[in-house]
């Protein structure tokens, strides 16, 4: 049972629920790799390019903790430099993908008609899609540039979002079409749009 407060008013408050060892467990994940990314350049012992001892896929050494790639660059520096680059391309990808998303969905649920069956046909077809098989596609055709990464994964971001927001979107304006009325007697009653709008068996003739 969810713990409630009681505030002034008579308004209740739900109580801030305690974090859960999981959900400590993620906090502590995410912590780190936050740290990672924006100090990690900073205590990197080598430079990303930087050519150490011991050839090609060396095993972990003096100069290279977590060993060499096929070229005898530092696995670590190169993951330390290049953390930045991950979180930030996930953000944004993230946040433009949720943007565009809610507003493709909510647009949908509101304007109704053509646009919505074309949204929804649209986003059906990208759905059908497995997101790992069309993502490959998208970058060769474009490439592999920054631009093309945040945009190939906003762009299967926001196929999902729209559809869940077009669906929070409709559950609100349902809610919405409730509206209060006064019967005959001057009481209070709250009906649904559905129930206002179509007669009743002993109203009709």
């Amino acid at each position: 049972m969810r713990a409630t407060t009681t505030e002034a008013g008579g308004r209740t408050k739900r109580a801030r629920q305690p974090l859960t060892l999981f959900g400590a467990i993620g906090l502590t994940l995410l912590t780190i790799n936050v740290l990672v990314a924006v100090f990690g350049s900073f205590v990197a012992p080598n430079t990303p390019g930087a050519l150490v001892g011991g050839g090609g896929f060396a095993p972990a050494h003096d100069a290279a903790l977590l060993g060499n790639d096929y070229l005898g660059r530092d696995l670590l520096s190169r993951r330390l430099h290049g953390a930045k680059f991950s979180l930030g391309v996930a953000a944004a990808a993230t946040a433009l993908g949720f943007l565009i998303g809610m507003a493709v969905g909510f647009s949908a649920a509101e304007i109704r008609g053509r646009y919505d069956t074309a949204v929804t046909w649209i986003i059906d077809v990208l759905l059908s899609f497995p997101p790992i098989l069309l993502a490959l596609l998208v970058i060769a055709g474009l490439g592999s540039s920054l631009p093309v990464l945040i945009g190939t994964i906003d762009f299967i971001q926001s196929s999902r979002v729209a559809r869940v927001s077009r669906s929070v979107a409709m559950g609100i304006g349902q809610a919405m079409m409730e509206h209060t009325v006064y019967d005959k007697g001057g009481q209070l009653v709250t009906a649904s749009f559905m129930d206002y709008a179509m007669p009743r068996a002993h109203d009709l003739p």
